[in-house]
C-alpha cells in the first residue's frame, strides 16, 4: 500500500490513462444533458478513441477527431455542452500530452 503514495508509483502513460478514463466516465454520466449536435460529436469521438486503442487509427486522426468535436462544442450556447468540452480537452491532454496545439478552424 506505501508504494501507492510514492510520486514514481505510476507512470506517466498510467495516470494519462486515469485521467482520460474519468473524463470519459464523466462524459458518459452526462450523455442524456447534452444537445443531440453535442451527444454525435462525443459519440463519434469516443468510438474514434475505441479505435485508436485497438490500433485501428492513427494518433493523429484521434487528435484530429477531438479537436473538431472541442471546436464544434465550444460554439454550443448550451453551459452544459461546454462541460462535455472540457472532458474532451481532458481526455486530449491526457491521451497526447505531446500533441501540437490545436489547428484554429474557424476560418
Amino acid at each position: 500500500m506505501d508504494r501507492l503514495w510514492r510520486p514514481d508509483a505510476f507512470s506517466r502513460l498510467e495516470c494519462g490513462d486515469l485521467r482520460a478514463s474519468l473524463n470519459m466516465l464523466q462524459l458518459h454520466k452526462g450523455m442524456s444533458r447534452l444537445t443531440a449536435s453535442t451527444q454525435a460529436a462525443v459519440g463519434k469521438t469516443l468510438a474514434t478513441i475505441a479505435a485508436y486503442a485497438e490500433d485501428e487509427v492513427s494518433s493523429a486522426h484521434t487528435v484530429g477527431t477531438l479537436d473538431e468535436a472541442v471546436l464544434s462544442i465550444v460554439r454550443s450556447t448550451d453551459s452544459g455542452d461546454h462541460e462535455a468540452a472540457i472532458d474532451l480537452v481532458g481526455i486530449r491532454l491526457a491521451l497526447f500530452p505531446d500533441a501540437p496545439p490545436p489547428e484554429d478552424r474557424r476560418a
